[in-house]
């Protein structure tokens, strides 16, 4: 009688428990079975997977597997699996099986005889017609460059014979990953640039080496180079989310001291496996180049106390001393002296605003003021909200203050 192959199909999702797992789905399309002169069995499918109790039973011809292991870059072909008829014991360990069931007569002509062939996956995966065993057939596979495979394998009873029925299954196989990149920075050169104000700890910036691999294979350490000044101003952490490395400040900056900084980061595989790559290549090198940026700085008084001793009776226009203050900046502007009114209520002095000297403008008399605490400001000529401040008093007074003693006779 005639007979027809009857399609059905489902589909089942498989965990993948070491580096090696790599078949994530199979799908089942078992062939029909129709009557049949010398009396057909029912056949069933069951699925054993990973220890799963789960039984997946259907009518008519069935499968049953396991999980694929398909390293990449293997330059030899790899049995990944194996087809087989039920009634048959495994001529070797695999490490997976999908087996076929007849539940025909093996003793009665070749009903029960079964034959194997690829549909779909060549070149890359090939079976053997009799054992069913699944090979790799292309070698050194990439997972960079391909990592997902369809095969499709079908089993035909009567060896082959027209009239004979069919079943097939599809195996999507994922190739899992080996270390065979290592990390590669895409710039040789980083720029970046940081105000000399920062803050210890402050974030400079991030650089980032790319890996083709994934999971463990691609994680890594950014590093920099020791024993060096640049260095030691900076530290370099990872970022264990986005795997880039962050560069922050270690120690205070001056732009007056120093303006560049040059900095060799590295940034290496955690894990390295030799087989693939020398150990050199497992990591990459770059370099960063740190700019500081000036902050107009305030005048800065070049003594932290002035402290003067004049009699009472010292002559109008007398100078009694004379203050002096530097511009910490590279422009190195002018400096103006002036006294804060506020400050000198009897208006008894007055300074010269180009050389900071100050004078007695007004007769002095001990037993009505014994100190005189006067405020002077430097302040640079071209920007004329940049100033600093000193005051005079008869107690101390913190740096830039100022302490101004007016005795009598």
């Amino acid at each position: 009688m005639a007979r027809a192959e009857e399609m059905h199909a489902w589909t089942v999702k498989m965990s993948t428990p070491s580096v090696l797992a790599v078949v994530t789905v199979f799908s089942m399309i078992p062939g029909g079975v129709l009557s049949d002169t010398r009396g057909a069995q029912g056949l069933e499918a069951q699925q054993l997977a990973q220890g799963s109790s789960i039984l997946h039973r259907r009518l008519k011809r069935g499968w049953i597997w396991k999980q694929l292991f398909v390293p990449e870059e293997d330059p030899t072909p790899r049995v990944i699996g194996q087809v087989k008829p039920h009634i048959e014991c495994a001529p070797w360990t695999t490490v997976a099986q999908v087996t076929a069931t007849d539940a025909d007569d093996p003793m009665f002509g070749n009903n029960a005889k079964l034959i194997y062939s690829i549909l779909q996956g060549e070149p890359y995966f090939s079976v053997e017609p009799k054992t069913g065993l699944i090979v790799t057939s292309w070698p050194n596979m990439d997972r960079e460059a391909r990592e997902e495979y369809l095969v499709v394998v079908q089993v035909k009873d009567m060896l082959g014979l027209s009239g004979g029925y069919s079943s097939s299954t599809t195996v999507t196989v994922s190739l899992t990953d080996v270390n065979d990149n290592g990390p590669t920075f895409h710039q040789h050169l980083y720029n970046f640039a940081i105000s000399e104000n920062a803050v210890v700890g402050t974030t400079v910036g991030r650089i980032k080496a790319e890996d083709g691999d994934t999971g463990i294979n691609a994680r890594m350490t950014y590093t920099l180079e020791d024993d060096l000044e640049e260095s030691a101003t900076f530290i370099i952490q990872t970022d264990p989310e986005t795997q880039e490395g962050v560069i922050l400040l270690a120690k205070p900056l001056d732009f007056e001291s120093k303006r560049r900084y040059v900095v060799a980061a590295e940034a290496a595989n955690d894990h390295v496996d030799t087989r693939f790559l020398a150990p050199d290549e497992f990591r990459d090198r770059t370099r960063l180049k740190i700019v500081v940026e000036d902050v107009d700085e305030p005048p800065v008084f070049l003594r932290p106390v002035y402290e003067w001793k004049v009699p009472e009776n010292v002559a109008v226009g007398t100078a009694v001393g004379g203050v002096g203050a530097r511009d910490t900046d590279v422009v190195n502007n002018a400096i103006r002296y002036s006294i804060d009114k506020r400050s000198d209520a009897t208006k008894a002095f007055q300074i010269d605003p180009n050389n900071g000297t100050i004078a007695v403008v007004k007769a002095l008399d001990r037993e009505t003021t014994e100190w005189h605490n006067v405020t002077v400001e430097a302040t640079e000529t071209s920007k004329e909200n940049f100033f600093d401040s000193l005051s005079t008093s008869g107690s101390f007074i913190p740096p830039y203050k100022e302490t101004l003693s007016i005795l009598g006779v």
